[in-house]
């Protein structure tokens, strides 16, 4: 069985720079995306597409019971992070899913994760529906479904390295 770990790190770098006149930089990489900041604050485009094309998103677009946001965040983390969840298992499964709260409204969520395989995302699912996570308990609009997207575009590798090369 092969672990995959997800490392977070953020240091300052010197960009080719012998005449000191330029910022410095900070490097971060979360999640695998790498990030580079100038230290006067502006942020740079990230250097890889959010997803590749001919996957797909699985999109839950749902609400909780009200005042609950806070507790279902801490129920989803403590099952999306513990070793029983079969998502992370799959290696049908590309890029580790996000919860996303809606600004506006802190009962509103939106789940996407990107996949390769449809049909095996679903087959998962409904195994996980058998295991009753329970912060599907706190779901308040109806059945806890996805709809799937299929990733169309991306962006082209030329344009990406033309961004870094601008940095």
């Amino acid at each position: 069985m092969t672990s995959s770990y997800n490392f977070n790190f953020m240091f300052q770098c010197n960009e080719n720079d012998t005449k000191g006149t330029s910022p410095p930089l900070i490097a971060s990489a979360v999640r695998g995306t790498v990030h580079l900041k100038s230290t006067k604050g502006a942020e740079d485009m990230a250097l890889e597409p959010l997803a590749k094309l001919g996957n797909f998103f699985h999109v839950y677009d749902f609400r909780v019971k009200p005042g609950t946001g806070s507790e279902f965040i801490r129920l989803f983390n403590e099952f999306d992070y513990g070793d029983d969840n079969p998502m992370h298992k799959s290696s049908a499964q590309v890029k580790d899913g996000v919860l996303c709260r809606d600004v506006e409204d802190e009962d509103h969520f939106y789940l996407i994760g990107e996949w390769r395989d449809i049909e095996i995302h679903k087959e998962i699912r409904t195994e996980m529906v058998e295991m009753a996570p329970e912060f599907v308990k706190l779901v308040d609009s109806g059945p806890f479904v996805p709809v799937y997207a299929e990733i169309v575009t991306e962006t082209p590798q030329d344009i990406l390295d033309k961004a870094q090369n601008q940095n």
